[in-house]
């Protein structure tokens, strides 16, 4: 009976061992299954973010450097009352939209150079939380040049009320697009500060 209880207790040690070695295999797995995910998730995060700057980038760069200045020096289209004035305002639009182009740009090549495998997680972070700060102090320097370059291209037409209609319209339309990028992107650099 003794040798019987002992071979069972062997029998119990082995199955005991043989259990805890698969679930320390089965979290090994979970663990770097989670790891996978979240570096996904993250890697997504930044991806988005440097594509969102890269299409605005393009975007402002076509429109400061054809769109504007077409449209603008175009006599059909908008009734300057002089040429002066439609000169400036096809400066005033375009020089915007360069800067906006320069500024994006730049935010698109700096969430693209965070380097999430070499990059310790703190400096990751820290470099999230400098660019989503670059990202608001670029924010308050375009908004209000936006409405001055809006003001200066419209002021001339102040007697059409067609393009002051147009131009309110097309003012709230970015802003409601503006608002719904802007948090998608916030949602983004949360993903990566918190990684």
């Amino acid at each position: 009976m003794g040798n019987g209880t002992t071979r069972e207790i062997d029998d119990l040690k082995t199955k005991w061992k043989e259990m805890n070695k698969r679930l320390d295999r089965l979290e090994e797995a979970t663990v770097k299954e989670s790891i996978r995910i979240s570096d996904q998730r993250v890697r997504s995060a930044q991806e988005n973010l440097a594509a969102s700057y890269k299409r605005i980038a393009i975007i402002a760069g076509i429109m400061g450097l054809v769109c504007c200045p077409t449209f603008v020096m175009s006599k059909g289209i908008f009734n300057y009352p002089d040429q002066r004035s439609r000169i400036i305002s096809a400066l005033t639009l375009g020089a915007y939209f360069l800067i906006c182009m320069v500024m994006d740009g730049y935010l698109s090549s700096a969430v693209m150079d965070i380097n999430l495998a070499k990059m310790p997680v703190t400096k990751v972070r820290d470099a999230a939380i400098r660019l989503k700060r670059l990202h608001h102090i670029f924010q308050i320097i375009l908004i209000p040049a936006a409405i001055t370059a809006l003001a200066v291209s419209i002021y001339p037409l102040k007697s059409e009320p067609y393009i002051l209609i147009g131009c309110g319209a097309g003012a709230l339309l970015g802003a409601m697009i503006g608002w719904i990028k802007y948090k998608k992107m916030m949602r983004d650099y949360r993903e990566l500060i918190n990684s």
